[in-house]
């Protein structure tokens, strides 16, 4: 496959496999293919509700592409859920890349609901302005 039949038709970004492995990864496919069956759901009438070729979707499940978050988005609106309630079931996995206070916030993170997350990211970033304004 080419580069170009590597991109998403409708965004333009890669749907290869991500330079760093994460567990979200393995997820994907078979959750995909979870939502589908509960809802009686077939690939090509996902594609139809989400605007995502069936191709593409097939490839997600199969494990050979992963959706970029645009395309993740498209998919959930298809399902007729959130990208919170896509994830729902995996849980927080602690990245040791980051600080235990980091991990800690992540986790509690991953227990809210889109609207929680909201504020949260709304709060952060006042706060996050108001730090920015001490310092000049």
């Amino acid at each position: 496959m080419n580069e170009m039949e590597a991109k998403n038709e409708s965004t333009g970004q890669e749907e290869s496999a991500p330079a760093t492995y994460s567990p979200v990864i393995d997820y994907i496919g078979p959750r995909i293919q979870e939502l589908c069956e509960k809802r009686h759901m077939s690939r090509y009438r996902l594609a139809q509700r989400s605007g995502v070729p069936s191709i593409s979707i097939s490839r997600y499940v199969k494990g050979q592409k992963y959706p970029a978050v645009t395309t993740l988005e498209k998919l959930c609106k298809g399902f007729q859920i959130s990208l919170s309630e896509f994830f729902e079931e995996i849980g927080y996995q602690p990245d040791p890349a980051l600080s235990e206070e980091q991990n800690h916030i992540l986790e509690i993170m991953s227990g809210l609901g889109e609207d929680e997350l909201k504020n949260l990211i709304t709060y952060a970033e006042y706060l996050s302005a108001r730090k920015d304004l001490k310092t000049e």
